[in-house]
This record gives C-alpha cells, sequence and structure tokens, in this order.
C-alpha cells in the first residue's frame, strides 16, 4: 500500500494520500487548500476523505475537495461536533466554512473503501469523537492513522 505524507505548510496536520483503484485516493484529514492541487498534480482523484477529528487544521482543505463531490466520513461521535464550538475554528480565529460528514463509523466498524479495509477505532480525548483508522493492505500489512491521538513533540506530527 503506497502511503503519500503531506507536511502542512506553516500550522496544520499533516495529510495522507492513500491510492487506490483508478487513479482515486483516500484523503485522511485535508489539512490544506493545496491538497486538491497535491491530487490533481499526481493524476489522484479522492473518492473519500476520513477525518480522524473535526478540528479545524484537520478539515481546512475540505471545501475544494467536497466541490469535486468526495464522501466525507467520520466517527459517529464527532459528526455531531461538526459546526460547534469544538471545531476550534473561532478560538483560533480561522475562517468557518460550512461542512458534514456523509456517512459515519461506529466504533471498531471496517469498510471497504475503494478496495481497502478500513476499520475505525474511536480514541476519545482530543476531542469525544477522535478516530484512529486501521487500514489492512491486500499484502496483509496494517497501518494506523492516528491524527492526534498521538503527539510527537508537536501537535499532529
Amino acid at each position: 500500500m503506497q502511503i503519500i505524507t503531506l507536511s502542512p505548510r506553516g500550522f496544520g496536520a499533516n495529510t495522507y494520500i492513500i491510492p487506490t483503484a483508478e487513479n482515486r485516493a483516500i484523503v485522511i484529514d485535508p489539512s490544506q487548500p493545496r491538497i486538491a492541487d497535491e491530487l490533481q498534480q499526481r493524476g489522484l482523484r479522492a473518492e473519500y476523505v476520513l477525518l480522524t477529528h473535526c478540528h479545524f487544521d484537520h478539515v481546512f482543505g475540505l471545501p475544494a475537495l467536497q466541490q469535486q463531490g468526495v464522501k466525507v466520513l467520520c466517527s459517529e461521535v464527532e459528526k455531531g461536533l461538526i459546526g460547534t464550538s469544538a471545531d476550534v475554528f473561532d478560538l483560533f480565529g480561522a475562517p468557518r466554512f460550512a461542512y458534514t460528514a456523509d456517512e459515519t463509523f461506529a466504533d471498531g466498524e471496517e469498510k471497504i473503501l475503494g478496495g481497502v479495509s478500513v476499520k475505525m477505532l474511536l480514541t476519545p480525548g482530543h476531542t469525544a469523537g477522535s478516530a484512529c483508522y486501521l487500514f489492512t493492505a491486500k499484502d496483509g500489512g496494517r497501518y494506523l492513522f492516528t491524527g492526534d491521538t498521538l503527539f510527537s513533540d508537536s501537535i499532529g506530527r
């Protein structure tokens, strides 16, 4: 399984792109508007976006992807926090935009997205609905995307 890591320019979170079949991709935490351009430059089109949580620095690139028809998924608990003060847009003075999740995961639920097995693990703490995503590749490799559940020296790194 190929994993493309895009580190933020300035304040933001890492974004992960997982190419799937037919030049499509799963995007985890689209933190900046440039994510749509990065996908285009790589010949990819986002089919799904997985949100580890709704903080503004994990969703700031979402409007451009939603214009392309991407399906947004998050935990059931986190969906209820979208658009509330829990997203910390106002706390950081970030310009607010409207979005919603198209579909949710229950804790421990597994879905096949773009031919890839993805299991959501609820990890409340950073937010009430924070989630990790466990990917199982066709070769049996397993990859865990933790969002801000785990920090290494700094937020989201």
